[in-house]
């Protein structure tokens, strides 16, 4: 820690927080009859503090930068937690007021002894409605929970997406049928491979299509297609539904955010669906793409890469 002379040129030893973290060079005269040793360990003593200081100032910008970090997670989780309790105080009275209210109706007119087949029939299918919708937003709900917390568990697994989509577009076309919509699936002849997790691949599936069917009016058209490259399955699903207006495109893919309140036969929606797959989507390192025109129609494109095995 001492100065270091050499030649015609000292070195002044500079401090940070007891250590040595450098040396200041200074020319010193060689015809001067001597050089102020008071002068210089004070010149060095005032760097080494201004470098402290800068240190500090350092130091507190990132502390600060963490704390303010952490208050956006904080608030994050606040503007979470009041929408989905805003979601389940609103869009849960419908569902159970319905449930409740067929209920109470089937109930009388048990009691009446006045049951007539066609009229409880009609109770019961939309008790199941109800039931159904409830069953739905609880679902995404506690999805949209675990994604927002980041305790998603990915299993991935290797499927032909020729495959997956045969097996949800079945039960999805009844949905469709119950609208008398035209349902187009046309699959590339030879297997797409992905890397996915199945379940939750399925819900992408089903929130994508199921939007589609939901937004799109009686005899409308809904057309699913795939196709590949060399490294991306591309699943697109068109409609001749509403539509999206293109400012509003981009904003779609954020939690309870809607399309509309209801679709186009007064289905259910939570605003939940096309967050929770573009959130799914990308953890598959993939993408979706979407073109549409108000009045005319959509087309989702769903972008995953092809599983490395089968590049």
């Amino acid at each position: 820690g001492k100065t270091v002379s050499e030649n015609n040129k000292k070195y002044l030893p500079l401090f940070s927080e007891n250590a040595v973290v450098g040396y200041l060079r200074i020319r010193v005269d060689a015809d001067a009859e001597a050089y102020n040793e008071a002068l210089y360990s004070m010149t060095s003593r005032l760097i080494s503090k201004e470098l402290e200081l800068a240190h500090s100032v350092a130091e507190l910008a990132y502390q600060n930068e963490q704390i303010s970090r952490k208050q956006r997670e904080l608030q994050e989780v606040i503007d979470l937690k009041n929408n989905i309790l805003s979601v389940t105080t609103h869009d849960l009275k419908n569902p159970i007021s319905a449930i409740q209210g067929f209920t109470d109706l089937l109930q009388e007119n048990i009691r009446a002894g006045s049951i007539v087949e066609v009229e409880s029939e009609a109770f019961m299918k939309n008790i199941r409605k109800g039931i159904n919708n409830v069953s739905e937003l609880v679902q995404q709900l506690n999805e949209v929970a675990l994604l927002e917390l980041n305790q998603l568990d990915i299993q991935s697994v290797t499927v032909d997406m020729n495959w997956l989509l045969r097996e949800e577009t079945d039960l999805l076309k009844i949905q469709a049928d119950k609208k008398h919509q035209h349902f187009f699936v046309e699959l590339a002849d030879h297997p797409i491979y992905v890397e996915v997790d199945l379940p939750k691949c399925k819900r992408i599936i089903f929130n994508i299509i199921g939007n589609a069917i939901k937004y799109t009016p009686e005899r409308g058209t809904i057309q699913i297609w795939t196709e590949s490259d060399q490294s991306i399955c591309k699943i697109h699903v068109k409609d001749s539904g509403i539509g999206i207006a293109q400012d509003k495109i981009d904003s779609i893919f954020e939690p309870f955010r809607k399309l509309r309140n209801r679709g186009t036969s007064g289905e259910f929606s939570s605003g939940l669906g096309l967050f929770i797959s573009n959130y799914l989507v990308r953890l598959f390192k993939g993408s979706i793409q979407v073109s549409s025109t108000p009045g005319e129609g959509s087309t989702f494109s769903i972008l995953l890469p092809i599983a490395k095995d089968w590049l």
